[in-house]
């Protein structure tokens, strides 16, 4: 993890990114809006997961949205791929080891309920517990 670490320490050149993104199906697009992105590919990160899953890119991506420094993972590896609980740990302790304050996580999922409203976005306790952790 360390090795990853200061692989992008050294890639980021003084970028000190506040926010991470973990982006789920659909919105691998999202990377395009970053300004003067740099990418590494996870094949290019000691101890990176690769995810198998078409339409995941397997990128870390740095850059500015809007004014913000910001680090988003660009697909991601899943429990049902090797049946490890552990899977995203890598990435998200190499964000944290970055400096990175808050964690988005988003992801595609479905719901029978009726109820349910398309689009609906909510707050996941992943956050607040990731923020709680870096105090």
């Amino acid at each position: 993890m360390r090795e990853a670490i200061n692989f992008l320490v050294d890639r980021l050149d003084g970028l000190l990114p506040r926010y991470g993104i973990v982006l789920g199906s659909g919105l691998g697009s999202l990377v395009e809006e970053i300004r003067d992105p740099i990418r590494v590919s996870y094949h290019d990160l000691p101890g990176f997961p690769v995810s198998g899953v078409s339409g995941h890119a397997g990128e870390l991506v740095a850059g500015y949205l809007d004014q913000e420094p910001v680090i988003m993972l660009a697909g991601r590896i899943h429990y049902y791929e090797h049946g490890d609980a552990n899977a995203m740990r890598v990435p998200i302790e190499v964000l944290r080891g970055l400096g990175v304050q808050s964690l988005i996580l988003t992801n595609s999922a479905g719901c029978y309920a009726t109820t349910c409203r398309r689009a609906r976005s909510c707050r996941s306790a992943t956050t607040s517990i990731f923020q709680a952790s870096t105090r």
